[in-house]
């Protein structure tokens, strides 16, 4: 394999390569070696290359309202009949493949249900039980249960160094030692989860009916038993959600039955009773800190109006949607470094005699020009 060829690859180039698709399919020990070797040699081309990895998995998923920034629906059912033809081609050749998705959820299913070892003190006895109680049963490895029972927030510190908040009345269990190609806890209550990076072990939170996959660092899951939503928060990073139940890829398929893919100040409310995700702007949207980068500023002095926004759409880590021939020559002078991402906004649709509204986790504005 020809190292330099990647060099020049884009990310729709490596999601349609077959070397790729067959490392994130099927990893084995030569093509693991390659692209560890390759990152390392081409470390500007690693922000692409992850890209690449998330939009495979959109499209594994079938979440187009993503894999559309990158892909024609044309492209998008080619893309996807060559994953099928490749996991064909490799079953032919004896290799079990499953999509790096549904592994850790096929593993438990397949579980035993009788025997629970547990390196805590929870003994389950209620009945009926419940989802939570039903997954962690089902497991065959030891693994630790925390219970929060006290009034305040319990840090919690995992095998592989990631931390954990878990809020009052909340439950985590996961393994003694995360084991295998993933990493997997089971939640039932709320939590805060800083997680290491790890790319050869993805990160996964079942929480009841949903599966939240880690391809960034810091969210919140909010998953009690009696509640009628299960939601997942991004403070940064990106994490997809899903429902492992809804197993069909299908490009023409509802996706809001399927899941998500979240990035920073994003949420997805998962509606039990539908088994539907809604996704939204959380209700207060924060700055997003980058390191080593200055701070960027809302100090507006005549400045063009789509450059107000692009800063905005740069701070908070949000789409936003607008017209920009229309908005040509219109320019802003205000001083916003205090204000909160909707006070911005509403200062700069006034300003240009507009509106805006939250479209599927973005931000859409609509004006008729400032003139």
């Amino acid at each position: 394999m020809d190292q330099n060829n990647y060099a020049q690859f884009s990310i729709t180039d490596f999601v349609c390569d077959d070397f790729f698709l067959n490392y994130h399919l099927s990893p084995t020990g030569t093509n693991t070696f390659f692209w560890n070797e390759w990152l390392q040699q081409n470390p500007a081309k690693r922000s692409e290359w992850e890209q690449a990895e998330q939009l495979l998995e959109a499209v594994q998923l079938g979440l187009s309202d993503y894999t559309r920034t990158y892909l024609s629906p044309e492209a998008e059912a080619h893309l996807l009949e060559r994953i099928r033809a490749t996991i064909a081609l490799l079953n032919d050749n004896e290799t079990p493949i499953v999509p790096i998705w549904r592994r850790t959820w096929a593993l438990r299913s397949a579980a035993a249900a009788f025997v629970l070892m547990i390196c805590g003190v929870w003994y389950f006895n209620q009945s009926p039980r419940s989802v939570y109680q039903q997954k962690v049963s089902a497991l065959k490895e030891a693994v630790i249960e925390k219970t929060n029972e006290g009034d305040k927030p319990m840090p919690l510190l995992l095998p592989d160094g990631s931390e954990v908040v878990l809020t009052p009345k909340s439950r985590l269990a996961y393994p003694v030692n995360f084991m295998g190609d993933t990493r997997t806890v089971f939640l039932s209550g709320e939590a805060t989860f800083s997680v290491v990076k790890d790319f050869k072990k993805p990160f996964y939170v079942q929480a009841n009916e949903i599966v939240a996959k880690v391809l960034g660092t810091k969210f919140v899951v909010r998953a009690f038993e009696k509640d009628k939503d299960v939601v997942v928060t991004v403070q940064s990073g990106q994490v997809s959600v899903y429902n492992p139940n809804k197993k069909d890829i299908n490009v023409s398929g509802n996706q809001k039955t399927r899941g998500v893919l979240l990035l920073p100040n994003q949420q997805a409310v998962f509606e039990r009773l539908t088994e539907q995700f809604k996704k939204s702007l959380i209700l207060q949207p924060i700055l997003i800190e980058t390191a080593g980068l200055e701070p960027i500023s809302f100090d507006f002095n005549e400045t063009p109006v789509i450059e107000a926004f692009q800063r905005i759409k740069k701070a908070y880590a949000i789409e936003i949607v607008f017209n920009t021939e229309v908005l040509k020559g219109c320019e802003v002078t205000a001083s916003l470094n205090g204000e909160s991402l909707f006070e911005k906004l509403d200062v700069l649709t006034q300003t240009i005699n507009g509106s805006y509204e939250m479209v599927d986790g973005q931000i859409v504005v609509t004006t008729q020009g400032c003139q």
